[in-house]
């Protein structure tokens, strides 16, 4: 349905009000540049109609319903959205400053150019939106679910991001420097050299997330996960990342000087030419890591777990290997030099006789 088939209606304020509480249902209208300000349309029904440029600031909108509707260039400042759904709507650079849109639900929008400064958006829903070069400067997005998003250029400064749910979006060209992040998920992202230094970034989780060149220098990465994540060359230098997660990560090349890693999770990770010197890493969970060519100078790693991980080349010079289990691991032209290696745990026979065992073959 098209502007030029849909009926041109002129209608006043308040008699929509009239028609919206009798129950109407409004379908393939042409309602644009009209003025709906202050309006209760709360459970109204609309299906295919162009309310392009019109005023909505301040219009109660609570649980109502637009289908395949239009609102380019509309005002939705200081409206209320609660409950209401939106499929397939059209809102380029439309405002929606210091709205509340609390668990409103919007299924395939397109929201080019939109200003959400200063709204509410807790616990709302974005399924495949396009919300390019949208502006979301100091909105509340705690709770807020972005799923299939195409978010590039997204301003997200001073938004409040606490337990957000951004999963597989384009955040290309996002900053998120300035958010206030707390216990967020980000599953899949492109956030390839953003600088994240000295952020608090803790229990949030990274999953399978593009991390390459990113810094994390100094930043509070307590119990964030980076599962299966790619942090090719990042820096996480000095950062406090206590029971981070790093599982089945890409770290080749990063470097992690003096960060303190106890109790974190490299299991089955890359961390080859990755410089860990002066880091503490007491009890962290190392098992069948690829640690050639690290550099683990002057590391604390006792109590540490690297069975089965690969140190062939490493530099485990000057470090704390109390009670450390090197259970199998390989060890071609690695650096000891300075460290009490007869402190550590070798070979346990009992456990790798267990782990080649095999069954025999049926007759």
């Amino acid at each position: 349905m098209t502007q030029s088939t849909m009926k041109k209606l002129k209608i006043s304020k308040d008699e929509l009000f009239k028609q919206v509480k009798g129950g109407e249902f409004f379908s393939e209208l042409d309602l644009s540049v009209g003025d709906y300000s202050g309006v209760n349309l709360a459970g109204g029904i609309f299906h295919k109609v162009d309310f392009s440029h019109s005023n909505f600031q301040a219009t109660n909108l609570t649980e109502t319903s637009f289908v395949d509707c239009i609102f380019n260039g509309a005002d939705f400042s200081k409206a209320v959205f609660k409950d209401a759904s939106f499929i397939n709507a059209e809102f380029s650079e439309a405002r929606f400053l210091e709205s509340n849109m609390s668990e409103a639900n919007f299924i395939e929008g397109i929201f080019n150019q939109a200003d959400f400064t200063k709204a509410n958006l807790f616990q709302a829903n974005f399924v495949t939106p396009d919300l390019s070069n949208a502006n979301l400067t100091a909105a509340n997005l705690n709770f807020t679910n972005f799923t299939n998003a195409e978010m590039p250029n997204v301003i997200l400064k001073e938004a409040n991001l606490d337990r957000t749910n951004i999963i597989e979006a384009n955040l290309e060209g996002v900053n998120l420097r300035d958010a206030v992040i707390f216990q967020c998920i980000f599953q899949g992202p492109i956030l390839r050299g953003q600088d994240f230094s000295g952020m608090n970034l803790s229990k949030s989780q990274f999953r399978s997330a593009d991390l390459s060149d990113c810094d994390f220098s100094k930043a509070n990465l307590t119990q964030t996960s980076f599962m299966e994540a790619n942090l090719t060359n990042a820096v996480l230098d000095y950062a406090l990342a206590n029971l981070a997660i790093f599982y089945g990560s890409k770290m080749l090349g990063a470097s992690l000087k003096e960060a303190k890693l106890e109790q974190a999770s490299f299991n089955a990770c890359d961390l080859r030419s990755a410089n860990l010197s002066g880091a503490k890493l007491t009890q962290a969970q190392m098992g069948e890591t690829n640690c050639e060519l690290a550099n683990f100078s002057e590391t604390d790693l006792s109590y540490a777990d690297l069975s089965h991980a690969n140190l062939s080349g490493a530099d485990i010079c000057n470090s704390h290997l109390m009670r450390t289990n090197l259970h199998a691991c390989k060890e071609v032209n690695t650096l000891w030099n300075g460290s009490m290696k007869n402190f550590a745990l070798g070979v346990d026979e009992k456990r790798l006789k267990a782990e080649q065992w095999k069954p025999k073959p049926r007759k």
